[in-house]
């Protein structure tokens, strides 16, 4: 592919709330240099749709505003004529938009796309990713997904795609510094942040009912979804973000990252925002987390819910606050070199041959 110097790109994906994934990405390119446009593909689709009425009836406004959203994108690309056009996920755009995106001008876009969940768990209406997500892998030019096992998966599959990490913006999450109250407030043993499902239960069940004091913040199915009291009791308020995720993670001992069944084997997106504010990641085990965050340097990871359970206990009795500390911060200066401004620079250095323009802009914003 020839190279060329990237100078604008349209990131099209999810604008809702301050912490989705496409904002974070302009905000990445912006800080190359290379000029970062949003097009909110998400929130344009289901503008249509009516959340008190049946599937039945939002189905075919589901359709409309797909067509409609995706008209809206095109015309926004036609005005903006950026240099690439950057999917985070869309992956049920209908399959005839990528050729208009590429059509009636000198220098059509370059086309790309990055996956954050799993391209092969469909669903019909909505969920995980839809039925033409291995479309959007075959007819976009660049194809960025999470796990190596993914990347082998669909090459198995005519797919050509390639290794992107996730990351964290550190526009959002920097680590914090607690008053009193609030370190009082926020303290725990173990601190675990997200909804709730039958595995992530699972890993909860024996460290709620250790002693420990955990404090889990998600939706409050936590208390309705399971009938176990030490979970009831560990559960404190409904999902947090920002500052107050990093006054909650700075005040726990550990923090749990348990993969759901797609990320098993390899990584999520708390893999590194928990080191991003200088968390202590305490996790569930696998090879590409302790690629970057090494086992007992900058994260500790066990295989199962009991010998996570004993791993924690351990490490309580044999290491210092000064030494779980160290390692806190360690874990933290690993981070910095995964904010969302590296994947950005990689995006970038896949259709641009010179790794320096963006390499340099990127070291010198640390």
């Amino acid at each position: 592919m020839t190279s060329q110097k990237i100078e604008r790109v349209l990131v099209v994906g999810d604008g809702t709330g301050p912490h989705a994934l496409g904002p974070s990405y302009v905000r990445a390119f912006n800080r190359l240099g290379v000029a970062g446009h949003f097009f909110d593909y998400y929130g344009c689709r289901d503008a249509w749709l009516r959340p008190e009425l049946s599937n039945a009836i939002n189905l075919p406004l589901l359709m409309l505003g797909r067509r409609r959203a995706a008209a809206a994108l095109v015309k926004r690309a036609r005005s903006l004529a950026p240099d690439v056009i950057f999917f985070v996920k869309c992956d049920d755009l209908p399959s005839s938009t990528y050729g208009r995106l590429r059509a009636h001008t000198a220098n059509p876009p370059k086309l790309a796309a990055f996956h954050p969940d799993d391209p092969f768990n469909r669903r019909p209406f909505r969920g995980p990713s839809h039925r033409r997500s291995l479309v959007q892998a075959k007819l976009v030019d660049r194809y960025f997904v999470w796990s190596r096992g993914l990347v082998e998966t669909l090459a198995k599959r005519g797919v050509n795609a390639e290794f992107l990490r996730f990351g964290y913006d550190s526009e959002l999450l920097k680590p914090a510094e607690l008053s009193a109250d609030e370190s009082a407030h926020f303290a725990s043993d173990i601190c675990f942040i997200g909804n709730w499902d039958t595995k992530r239960e699972s890993w909860l069940l024996p460290i709620c009912n250790s002693g420990l004091k955990v404090s889990i913040y998600g939706a409050p199915t936590w208390r309705t979804k399971t009938a176990d009291l030490g979970i009831q009791r560990a559960y404190r308020s409904a999902i947090i973000a920002g500052e107050t995720y990093a006054k909650a993670l700075a005040a726990s001992t550990f923090s749990l990252n348990v993969l759901r069944e797609q990320n098993v084997g390899a990584e999520n997106m708390r893999t590194y925002e928990i080191p991003g504010v200088a968390g202590l990641m305490l996790g569930e085990d696998s090879p590409q987390q302790r690629e970057v965050f090494r086992h007992g340097h900058e994260a500790f990871y066990a295989k199962d819910p009991l010998a996570l359970l004993a791993l924690a206990r351990e490490l309580q009795a044999a290491m210092t606050g000064d030494e779980l500390a160290t390692i806190k911060q360690a874990a933290h200066h690993a981070a910095r070199h995964h904010e969302y401004v590296a994947r950005a620079a990689e995006v970038i250095a896949a259709f641009d041959g010179n790794h320096r323009r963006y390499e340099g802009t990127y070291r010198a914003g640390n």
